[in-house]
């Protein structure tokens, strides 16, 4: 468990902070709590010392959760809402997340958003808390790489797609498509007057149904083709 007052004195240090950025966006009223904390005086029992009532660690934690959840709250709103008020309620909600993410494991203070919109905020090993953080950050990069990856697949596919249909059909079983259609290259030799092979790469003749799939392949590639042209 931390120390009271040292736990005390970082979360207070970590509220004032908070709380200032908060006022130079305008999200504080004057003459409330959050705007004495904002300008650095002591709000309620924070000024009768570490051993009032409601200063201790998980007290002061539960406190800046509560808090957090409420900016949290409005910001959501106001980034729905949409308007002027848009692009700053963003940057809340990115304060947010670093307040929840980067800033309390160090103090040894978990906060896990729940979709009540109250968070579950409780005390922990700093150490296990950094530690599950860097596995979370891993698991986010991997799944972003993943994504990426796939977005990347997806439109290599299309492209090559969009690259098969542009080949005119008397074309699409010349060897220097071969790559394009994914065949092996030279796999056909002779072509007749449609461009459809008769023999292969080795100069044997096709079987006649292997001329009929490959005339129903090429069929396929006219309206493709036609609609490229389109």
């Amino acid at each position: 468990m931390p120390d009271v007052k040292r736990g005390r004195t970082l979360l207070q240090r970590v509220g004032r902070y908070y709380a200032r950025v908060l006022k130079c966006f305008g999200a504080i009223e004057s003459g409330t709590a959050l705007e004495k904390l904002a300008d650095g005086r002591e709000v309620g029992a924070a000024a009768g010392g570490a051993g009032a009532a409601g200063t201790d660690p998980q007290s002061l934690a539960t406190a800046l959760s509560t808090f957090r959840d409420d900016v949290r709250r409005r910001a959501v709103e106001a980034a729905k809402a949409g308007g002027e008020g848009a692009g700053s309620a963003k940057e809340m909600l990115a304060l947010c997340d670093s307040l929840r993410d980067d800033v309390l494991p160090s103090l040894g203070v978990k906060v896990e958003d729940q979709p009540s919109g109250v968070a579950r905020c409780n005390l922990d090993d700093p150490k296990v808390l950094l530690a599950d953080q860097a596995k979370k950050r891993e698991a986010a990069a991997k799944a972003a790489a993943e994504k990426e990856g796939k977005a990347k697949a997806a439109a290599e596919a299309k492209a090559a797609e969009a690259a098969r249909a542009a080949v005119p059909p008397s074309q699409m079983f010349a060897a220097e498509h071969d790559a394009l259609f994914g065949r092996e290259q030279g796999q056909y030799g002779a072509l007749d007057a449609d461009g459809v092979p008769t023999a292969d790469g080795a100069g044997e003749p096709l079987s006649k149904s292997a001329i009929k799939k490959l005339k129903k392949m090429l069929d396929k590639q006219k309206k493709l083709h036609e609609k490229v042209k389109a």
